[in-house]
């Protein structure tokens, strides 16, 4: 049994405690700052005036700083995907910009006589004057086989201030502890156990490293070494926002309000007086209140919390994205025949599987107000495995739909598009797609659209999950 050293509420539960003003003061006079690999890496998403003010304060505190092992490791694997990244993303969005302005040009000399006076060299013009814009970033943005400026004051800024690398038996004996925290949801890292269990090890040096348990590896890291240095005061400094490292509001998920508990339990047991976390944005705009001589711009410190909630939707839409393509076509089929039978309860419906002559995916026959005549309608599901569906493919579709309504005698039918997220863009898309078309077809006033996602509850694809109705436009009607 563990001795009782303290009778006191504080003292007791430590973890339960935020630092007063004068603990915050003192950490931030003492501290050592150790920063994760994602702070590092994300230095190549800023602009140039916000990485030259986040570059400012480690120099400042720079007798300070520190990094594990593991994290000069991720950053050295990770970061040429991010170089790419920064680029891609410009040159999406230079092609995103083209096709829109291509788009508007086409549909105004679709009317000659609006054409001739709004001034179209004009906005276009405006268009190139932004394309020439990204092209002048992407002439400044780090390139996978040019010198790496960024990477050469990380260099500079961390030079003997890097942690040892762990022997393998140490790694193999984090591996073994690893896997009994994770099964009790102990932090940090358990949170990567589905996204990373089935990863491959890794080699480096000699040493064979497992990604499951690379935030582990990392903390076990900062333990050690304040050990070894008998550092009292210690700073995390990371841009990773999940559970595991993370105490969340449970009503909002997004309300952080302190660092684990039980990392902070940990900390003292390793004689670190305080221990405290903070994200990129929370380092600079405290370091402005904290450390004498640092000045911040309120709009530099606002895009690096811009570039972190950016950061956390994409990796939402990508995990999404992934489970979404693990489902077949017939499965999500299944999934939107359970919404039908909610939404047409006391209705007859027909799968397509079961009857080879519908030339349409479900009909759903429903008493009219003449109790002598069904009113039957049609829905025909398209699987969308990416954003967006072409103006031409919707063309199409409307038209195969236009044929089976006729065919078999529909009141009225939908397609019914699935796609990968909430996106509203993409849901905006696919709306304006089928206005645009369903307006040149003879069935106007018979065909509908419906837009939708399958939502999960967990990460089984089909445990749980369900389609759900994002938009909806009835038949037009002229």
């Amino acid at each position: 049994m563990t001795e009782q050293k303290s009778t006191t509420m504080r003292g007791l539960f430590p973890g339960y405690y935020r630092p007063t003003d004068e603990e915050f003061k003192e950490l931030w006079e003492k501290c050592i700052f150790i920063f994760d690999a994602n702070v590092l890496l994300n230095l190549y998403l800023y602009d140039r005036k916000t990485l030259d003010e986040f570059l400012k304060v480690l120099k400042v505190v720079n007798e300070r700083l520190w990094i594990p092992h593991q994290v000069a490791l991720e950053f050295q694997k990770n970061r040429i995907t991010n170089i790419k990244k920064r680029n891609k993303e410009v040159e999406d969005l230079k092609n995103e910009l083209n096709g829109v302005k291509n788009k508007i040009i086409v549909e105004f000399k679709k009317h000659p006589s609006i054409y001739s006076q709004v001034g179209i060299d004009d906005t276009n013009n405006q268009f190139e004057l932004l394309l020439k814009s990204l092209h002048l970033l992407e002439e400044q943005l780090p390139k996978v086989k040019n010198y790496d400026t960024i990477r050469e004051q990380i260099d500079k800024l961390f030079e003997n201030k890097i942690g040892e690398f762990l022997t393998q038996d140490e790694l193999d004996s984090i591996y073994e502890e690893g896997e009994e925290r994770y099964a009790k949801k102990y932090p940090p890292g358990f949170m990567d156990k589905k996204e990373k269990e089935k990863e491959p090890p890794y080699e480096w040096n000699g040493l064979m490293f497992k990604g499951l348990y690379g935030d582990l590896i990392i903390w076990k890291e900062i333990l050690k070494q304040a050990k070894q240095k008998n550092w009292k005061h210690i700073i995390w400094v990371t841009d990773d926002t999940k559970e595991d490292w993370w105490f969340k509001d449970k009503d909002d998920s997004d309300n952080i309000i302190s660092p684990r508990r039980e990392l902070i339990e940990e900390t003292l047991k390793f004689d670190i007086t305080r221990f405290y976390m903070y994200s990129s944005q929370q380092f600079l705009k405290f370091a402005k209140q904290n450390i004498p001589g640092i000045t911040i711009e309120e709009e530099s410190i606002k895009q690096v919390g811009d570039f972190i909630e950016l950061a956390r939707e994409k990796e939402t839409i990508e995990k999404t994205t992934d489970k979404f393509a693990r489902l077949s076509p017939k499965e999500v089929e299944a999934l939107v025949l359970d919404w039908l039978l909610n939404l047409h309860i006391n209705d007859g419906i027909v799968h397509s599987e079961h009857s080879s002559s519908m030339g349409i995916d479900f009909i759903c026959s429903s008493a009219s107000s003449s109790l002598d005549k069904q009113f039957i309608v049609g829905y025909e599901v398209k699987y969308l495995r990416g954003f967006r569906l072409s103006q031409i493919g919707m063309r199409n579709h409307l038209r195969q739909l236009g044929a089976y309504v006729q065919g078999q005698h529909l009141d009225k039918a939908y397609l019914l598009l699935v796609i990968e997220s909430r996106s509203s863009k993409a849901v905006t898309l696919a709306c304006m797609n089928y206005q645009n078309e369903v307006k040149n077809l003879d069935l106007t006033h018979k065909i509908g659209l419906i837009v939708g996602t399958i939502l999960y509850v967990d990460d089984n694809p089909l445990s749980g999950s369900y389609f759900s109705e994002l938009a909806r436009i009835e038949p037009y009607s002229s």
